[in-house]
């Protein structure tokens, strides 16, 4: 990956590891990274709408579901939808 991070959610669409948020060592992240084993290359895509960290992800009908986790240490029920055709968050 470009940068190293743990604790992020990850799932794989048409092929495509996406890798979202987690924490780095600045924090948490709201980066999201996406690996193309077909090219062996990492892009970045638009980041989260809020940093998180120890999230879970899953991969529905060609979106990304990134559930839960903790922000600012304080767990978090919060359900983010990424869409990778128009790499925007829902």
């Amino acid at each position: 990956m470009p940068a190293a991070k743990a604790f992020g959610a990850s799932a794989v669409i048409n092929g495509i590891l996406y890798v979202a948020g987690g924490a780095n060592a600045s924090g948490q992240s709201a980066t999201v990274y996406a690996y193309d084993p077909a090219s062996n290359t990492w892009s970045t895509k638009a980041s989260m709408p809020a940093a998180r960290n120890d999230l879970m992800g899953v991969a529905l009908g060609g979106l990304m579901y990134v559930i839960g986790g903790q922000q600012n240490n304080t767990n978090d029920g919060a359900l983010q939808v990424y869409d990778p055709v128009t790499d925007a968050w829902k």
